[in-house]
């Protein structure tokens, strides 16, 4: 399988060199290269619920512009209006938006225990929907196998298995191609791959020092697309979600509690037990 790398930030990889982090290959923190892969697009912190700006925003999207490919993302909030939030990133967003970007991400993982199970599925839902109607390109979810079991009760949501999955699992090092992790229950019960992987958090892999105007290497959240540049170029050009059927899922049926006694002590209606 190819893959193509990526690196999703917000401020705090302070200013970095676009021209740069294009084809940058990672490296650990003495700068020795780990990876003959390079980064080929960028994920762009833009918000943080209502009201809140990245203090990086601005100045990452006007100098990564026509650059590097790159989105944005917002982080969602489960106790906050979720119209009013995907509002607020929809017009954060659109003045330094292209034609050409990554399909913005939701980013599902602030934990409020207020707010768990089917009632924050749905506020999850509404808050996808408006942004998927406002900006007329579908959403990429990204989330991990741990927060979906804390806050959506592990519970089965076939609307977010037909969205793009984000997943949010760190190995401690490069997966290999057929390393993909636990996935949420969504996805994993239907056998359906996700479509980035972030693999590293903070303190693992580094941008180089040249990437950065500290002269220092770049902590970074590296994360990888499962496929080629082209495939990956496809998916900004979607308006709609790919139409996904789920044949390949089928719920499994338990017998009932009579068809388990049934046989276990089958009726011989033509036996003599007299």
């Amino acid at each position: 399988m190819a893959f193509t790398l990526g690196i999703d930030i917000a401020k705090w990889q302070g200013e970095l060199k676009f021209e740069k982090v294009l084809n940058a290959k990672p490296v650990d923190i003495h700068g020795k290269v780990v990876s003959n892969l390079g980064v080929k697009y960028v994920d762009i912190k833009a918000t943080n619920g209502i009201g809140v700006i990245d203090p990086r925003f601005i100045r990452n999207a006007e100098k990564s512009a026509g650059v590097i490919r790159r989105g944005f993302y917002d982080w969602f909030f489960p106790h906050q209006d979720p119209i009013e939030q995907a509002d607020f990133f929809v017009d954060t967003i659109k003045p330094f938006s292209l034609k050409n970007d990554l399909l913005a991400w939701v980013d599902f993982e602030q934990d409020d225990p207020k707010w768990r199970g089917e009632p924050l599925r749905e506020r999850l839902r509404t808050h996808v929907d408006h942004i998927e109607d406002r900006t007329g390109r579908p959403v990429v979810i990204y989330t991990g196998k741990w927060f979906w079991r804390l806050a959506c009760l592990d519970q089965d949501d076939e609307w977010a298995a037909n969205h793009f999955l984000a997943h949010a699992e760190y190995p401690g090092n490069i997966p290999g191609e057929n390393q993909h992790g636990n996935l949420a229950k969504p996805w994993a019960i239907r056998n359906i791959l996700e479509k980035f992987h972030q693999f590293d958090g903070n303190d693992g892999l580094y941008l180089p020092a040249d990437c950065s105007n500290t002269g220092r290497p770049v902590d970074s959240d590296f994360d990888r697309f499962n496929g080629t540049e082209e495939e990956l170029e496809e998916m900004c050009n979607l308006s709609t979600l790919p139409i996904t059927t789920f044949d390949a899922y089928k719920p499994i049926e338990f017998p009932s509690r009579e068809e388990i006694l049934e046989g276990l002590f089958p009726k011989d209606k033509d036996k003599d037990v007299s």
